[in-house]
């Protein structure tokens, strides 16, 4: 097992997925999970053969953004690096709870 499957699997962990309705992929969703200390996206490759995995530690993050329409929201993570994860097709809800939790863990670890 990996690094990264192991600290999903340990951790108290939120895990969202881009929604069908929304106009996102059935068979390469947008996964997001953010952890204690990282954000982690997962989108399975065009050739379903791989899944594409980035990594941001919380600490790093320097905003979080959400770009609502009228299909869904895309969600804009972008690190003091200038690093980017944009994550497509969410929901409004789930959109405004993974920039809550992020807000809140950026607070936790600011505050350290």
């Amino acid at each position: 097992m990996s690094k990264i499957n192991e600290k999903i699997n340990q951790q108290n962990n939120n895990e969202f997925h881009s929604a069908i309705t929304r106009g996102g992929s059935i068979l390469t969703p947008d996964r997001l999970i953010i952890t204690n200390d990282e954000v982690i996206y997962k989108k399975r490759n065009k050739y379903l053969i791989n899944v594409d995995t980035i990594t941001m530690p919380i600490a790093n993050i320097s905003s979080v953004k959400l770009d609502t329409s009228i299909i869904g929201t895309d969600i804009i993570i972008t690190s003091y690096g200038e690093a980017k994860i944009v994550c497509k097709n969410f929901t409004k809800s789930d959109a405004k709870k993974i920039r809550e939790l992020i807000m809140e863990r950026m607070s936790k670890i600011h505050k350290r």
